[in-house]
Order: C-alpha cells, then structure tokens, then sequence
C-alpha cells in the first residue's frame, strides 16, 4: 500500500477498500445457494432473502461498517506516513498478530 502512495497515489478510499477486496468474492455463493432455494423451495413458497435474524443482520452490518471506517483510517494514516515509520508499525503489527495467533492455537 505504501508503493502505492509512493508513486504518486491520491485516492485513499481505493486504497483502504483494496484492505477488504475480497468482499465481492462472497457473493458467488450466496448467488448460488440463493438460486438453489429458490428452485427447490417450489412455486408456492416464498423464499426469504436473508436467512438470519434483523438483530443478527444489523449488528453484522454495524461491524462492517465499523471495519470500513478502520481501514480507511489505517490508509490515512499510510498514505502520510514515512516509509521507514509504515514499515516499523506494519512489522510490529505483524509481531502481535503472530504472538495472539501462537497463544490461540497453544
């Protein structure tokens, strides 16, 4: 991310929605389990859209929401840093990330 404001870029909300660009993958298969119970539920259903409860939907939403204003932040706060200082936080990021992942599977 940080080559890419090097060389010049200016868009931080690319930046930050290339953090979570794999968000349109999960589309695929609800398409496709959408499709199948639509097609297995019969005429005479009607096949709901969401399967989870508007509680449970919402507060997923709200996290999403919550995810999307972090990552854009966390490329803000790129794009005006250093490269030097960018590399030491994203080294000690990676640090803790592999010491909480160590403790959880011990």
């Amino acid at each position: 991310m940080r080559l890419y404001f090097i060389r010049g870029g200016k868009r931080i909300w690319f930046s930050s929605w290339l953090e979570t660009c794999g968000w349109p993958i999960i589309f695929i298969p609800l398409t496709i389990a959408y499709m199948h119970r639509r097609k297995t539920g019969g005429a005479t259903t009607k096949t709901q859209f969401f399967l989870m409860k508007p509680r449970i939907l919402i507060a997923s939403a709200a996290i999403e929401v919550l995810t999307g204003l972090d990552d854009y932040i966390y490329a803000y706060g790129v794009a005006k840093l250093p490269v030097s200082t960018s590399a030491l936080i994203i080294a000690t990021q990676l640090a803790f990330t592999a010491g909480f992942a160590f403790l959880l599977v011990k």
